[in-house]
């Protein structure tokens, strides 16, 4: 019994020794994801996601779109996609009914984030990239919908590429169109 113990302890003590937390892990990226009602600009949803980290510095958003009309009374879809690691940030369903079906990511309400006493004022160096745009738009108005959210002024501090891409369910039904807003931190 006293050999069995023994043993135990050895092999805990080598299994346990060989774990080498020196081990350096791997760099990440960050991105958020935010959704804005276009028609009332409420803050609807949020997302983290979180990608391995480049070696390139980028000066514009690296997003790409890929928008799949419907056809045959099939329904269409439209994806959003960081192209330097190939990450999927958004994919949201294309119908006539213009339903705001959506896959990805896996958002948190408005309750889900820390809000800041203060509204943070438009940062006026600001570039927002429009992605599949231009939009007529201004982004001070979008602005106003998550300027209270402590998250933002962290990935301002960071120098994070900001961008925005108006996700449309349908042209027909704008009241249900929303804004995509998406912050890379690289």
């Amino acid at each position: 019994m006293k050999k069995s113990y023994i043993l135990l302890a050895l092999t805990i003590g080598l299994f346990t020794g060989c774990i080498n937390d020196d081990e350096p892990t791997e760099e990440q990226s960050s991105v958020l994801i935010l959704m804005v009602d276009y028609d009332t600009n409420f803050f609807q949803a949020g997302a983290a996601i979180f990608t391995p980290k480049v070696d390139v510095e980028f000066s514009e958003l690296p997003v790409n779109v890929d928008l799949q009309e419907p056809s045959n009374d099939l329904n269409g879809s439209v994806s959003l996609t960081l192209t330097s690691t190939n990450v999927q940030l958004f994919n949201g369903e294309i119908s006539e009914q213009g339903d705001a079906n959506i896959f990805a990511p896996e958002f948190i309400g408005p309750g889900g984030f820390f809000m800041l006493v203060d509204e943070m004022p438009y940062p006026t160096s600001l570039v927002v990239d429009d992605i599949d745009g231009p939009y007529t738009e201004s982004f001070e108005t979008t602005w106003e919908a998550i300027n209270k959210l402590n998250i933002i002024d962290i990935y301002l501090e960071e120098n994070a590429l900001f961008g925005r891409y108006l996700y449309k369910p349908s042209e027909d039904v704008p009241e249900n169109w929303k804004w995509i807003i998406v912050l890379y931190d690289q």
